[in-house]
């Protein structure tokens, strides 16, 4: 992702382009969120286009160390999910930007979990980049993250 598009991202929400965006849990587990549309996105993973983009290139240099087990049921190529638990991330999307206004549940998805998950120490992060990974009130692992509880997460300011 170019520079113009983040700041457009950050600025305006994701609406026409997606953003995947780092989150930690109360375990220090790893969560990928894919955030498109109306996507809730906290604020302090657009503290900085530089620290994103060399997260962005930490997490795709990850190599494979886990099995991936899907856990969404639907007809829905889920590949990339699937290739981010494979690295130890857990996976989340936005799906209610795909369902009816009455139909939506408030909530990032879990598309996939690994079987083997990393934690924000394995990365050994420089602080100014775990600076910009917001942390989530809840164990990736129990499943859907509520909108409320990145809201919440939302509140962590830059």
């Amino acid at each position: 992702m170019d520079k113009e598009t983040w700041n457009v991202i950050i600025k305006n929400g994701a609406y026409s382009h997606e953003l995947d965006w780092i989150a930690q849990d109360n375990l220090g587990q790893i969560a990928i969120f894919s955030a498109i549309m109306e996507a809730p996105i906290p604020e302090i993973v657009g503290k900085s286009y530089e620290l994103y983009s060399e997260l962005e290139l930490i997490i795709n240099r990850l190599s494979e160390k886990s099995k991936a087990e899907p856990i969404i049921k639907n007809d829905g190529n889920i590949s990339d999910w699937l290739e981010y638990s494979k690295k130890g991330l857990f996976a989340f999307d936005f799906q209610d930007v795909h369902r009816e206004k009455k139909d939506k549940l408030e909530h990032y998805d879990l598309i996939s979990i690994p079987s083997n998950p990393i934690y924000i120490r394995d990365l050994k992060l420089k602080k100014e980049i775990e600076s910009i990974i917001p942390k989530i009130d809840c164990n990736f692992r129990e499943g859907n993250v509520s909108l409320e509880k990145i809201k919440n997460a939302l509140q962590q300011r830059v």
